[in-house]
């Protein structure tokens, strides 16, 4: 017998989408807002007859927004009810006021978790009978420091055999400095009785781990609120079939941003940018076939790449023409492509051997090509601990806390790694562009 289900990650009702070009979202309107694509996922969830939508919180952006958006959660969860669809939630860093206050007056949102305890609930079908077991955890306060799967010694669930267990959860996952819940992956695999975690708190959904035979991901904000929430984006549908579970998105979203690398080795001229970047954009919205179908506006973050020996003149091209560039839109088909922000990773073309050794740029280079060996590397290694220590100075800067962008700063090895190396080959260009640190034969 197979069951459907449908889990929608952070909503943040109340909120706005940032990044999109004024003139963009005055032709668009309301669309791309969370309380829109609400109603949409709600029209989803009845169209597939799935037996109950969970949430994994933050489904109000803050508490000064409860008035606004109660009577959007109030209607979509109405209309559920009314299709024999239950509505269970965990309460977000976001919401841990807002929710529960929401939730009072409308009976048919359950909360679980509340109390800084795990609970429990079971769904059923229309004749009753078991689907799958719920548990979760809610947040108390914020901010919340120690990992709330240390409560799970207190928690004693009764397990049924023959339907599988979803966790929900709001969490800062393999993150041990923060203050949204941290938990560790291993924490969650070790929790033997639960067949998938589904988690809620990073804007960017988890698709290869949720697509796995034991889910253990993030689903992604519903829509995105950033340039950095990249990807599709909307609810995720749940099968159960014989207690296994699979799960696909559902990119109901009708705003989108991604990465867009643009190869600018063969230009001969920096004027040829704008057209290059056009062609690139055409071919990306092409390239995304049927997922395309829901979107009305799609952001880029434009990489230039490759080698040119005017990479000069292109860098200065985009520094001087930034706002510009970030300002250009074209249509395609029914979707509104934009820019929102253009990075320039072109390196100069030039033979590293003819750099002289006990120049700067020299020096550069032989960190350049330490990074280069990658994460395996010892050296590679202690050089991003130490570039770690670093960021950690600056990001522990009461500027930085008091702004909350700690929680924007990727300190993983990766993206250091990825940051050094294109900081250094950035800065070898300059310093043979403005020095010429070469040999010459």
């Amino acid at each position: 017998m197979t069951h459907k289900l449908m889990a929608i990650g952070d909503i943040h009702l109340g909120n706005r989408p940032a990044s999109v070009p004024d003139a963009l979202r005055r032709r668009i309107g309301d669309e791309i807002d969370p309380a829109e694509v609400w109603k949409r996922a709600v029209e989803k969830a009845i169209q597939y007859e799935v037996s109950a939508v969970l949430l994994v919180g933050d489904v109000v952006h803050e508490l000064h927004d409860a008035w606004r958006v109660e009577r959007d959660v109030e209607r979509g969860v109405r209309q559920l009810a009314e299709h024999g669809i239950r509505v269970i939630s965990v309460v977000g860093n976001h919401d841990i006021k807002a929710l529960p206050a929401i939730a009072e007056s409308i009976p048919s949102l359950q909360l679980i978790g509340t109390d800084d305890a795990w609970e429990q609930c079971v769904v059923e079908d229309a004749d009753g009978s078991p689907i799958a077991q719920i548990i979760g955890w809610s947040f108390p306060r914020c901010p919340y420091t120690s990992s709330p799967l240390k409560k799970m010694a207190t928690f004693h669930p009764e397990t049924l055999q023959h339907v599988p267990t979803i966790g929900l959860l709001h969490c800062d996952l393999d993150q041990t400095q923060t203050d949204y819940a941290p938990v560790a992956r291993r924490e969650l695999e070790q929790v033997s009785f639960v067949d998938a975690w589904l988690l809620g708190h990073v804007h960017t959904a988890s698709f290869d781990q949720l697509n796995e035979e034991r889910p253990i991901g993030y689903l992604g904000c519903l829509t995105p609120l950033r340039s950095k929430d990249q990807r599709e984006h909307g609810p995720w549908l749940i099968t159960i079939e014989d207690r296994r579970i699979s799960m696909e998105i559902l990119p109901i979203a009708p705003l989108r941003f991604d990465r867009l690398d643009v190869d600018v080795s063969g230009l001969d001229s920096a004027d040829m940018i704008q057209p290059t970047i056009a062609a690139a954009m055409k071919q990306h919205v092409i390239g995304l076939g049927t997922a395309r179908e829901s979107l009305r506006a799609l952001g880029f973050i434009v990489n230039l790449t490759g080698s040119s020996p005017i990479a000069r003149a292109i860098k200065e091209k985009v520094d001087s023409e930034e706002d510009e560039i970030r300002g250009y839109e074209r249509q395609e088909g029914e979707i509104a492509c934009f820019v929102h922000r253009i990075e320039s990773e072109v390196r100069l073309s030039v033979d590293l051997a003819t750099i002289t050794s006990g120049s700067a740029a020299g020096m550069l280079v032989n960190e350049l090509q330490v990074l280069e060996r990658g994460l395996a590397d010892s050296q590679c290694k202690q050089i991003i601990d130490e570039a770690r220590q670093e960021i950690r100075r600056a990001t522990a800067h009461r500027s930085f806390r008091a702004d909350d962008l700690v929680s924007e700063v990727d300190d993983s090895d990766e993206a250091i790694l990825e940051q050094l190396i294109t900081a250094g080959r950035e800065a070898v260009d300059v310093l043979i562009a403005t020095r010429g640190d070469m040999r010459v034969d």
